[in-house]
């Protein structure tokens, strides 16, 4: 509502200020040219706030797009910590299943696009190294690294 006022007012000002150079001006050939400043000047006067807005709602777009840019990063962030998370507490609870005590399991993954791909999963334990990758395989179809 406050904008509609302000460009009712707006367009009252120029009308006057219109109708006073109108006024002023002697009658001849220049007034046939001051008429049509004066009209060229109060239809700016009339379209001008729709220029505004629009270019505002351009900058507010524009604002949104880099706030949905870095809540996307800050998301695939906290998914990737996520699921590197879930997946060191998967591999300890199947190796612990399978009687095979863990020390560390170091897992390195790469996110594009919508996707998370398991780079490399390190296993530090004092178990039989291929026992333990065969679990693994078999229960996450990953291959491991272990490492004594």
């Amino acid at each position: 509502m406050n904008i509609i006022h302000s460009w009712a007012v707006g367009m009252c000002s120029a009308a006057v200020i219109g109708a006073v150079v109108t006024a002023l001006i002697p009658s001849g050939s220049l007034e046939k040219s001051v008429k049509t400043v004066v009209s060229v000047f109060l239809l700016c006067c009339m379209i001008l706030p729709f220029f505004k807005e629009n270019l505002a709602s351009q900058r507010y777009l524009s604002t949104n797009f880099d706030e949905a840019i870095e809540t996307e990063t800050a998301l695939s962030s906290e998914i990737s910590k996520e699921t590197e998370k879930y997946l060191k507490l998967s591999i300890k609870e199947i190796l612990q299943k399978n009687g095979i005590s863990c020390d560390d399991v170091i897992i390195e993954m790469e996110v594009k696009d919508e996707s998370v791909k398991v780079s490399s999963v390190v296993i530090k334990t004092t178990a039989d190294s291929e026992k333990v990758k065969s679990i693994i395989k078999q229960e996450l179809g990953v291959e491991a690294t272990v490492e004594s």
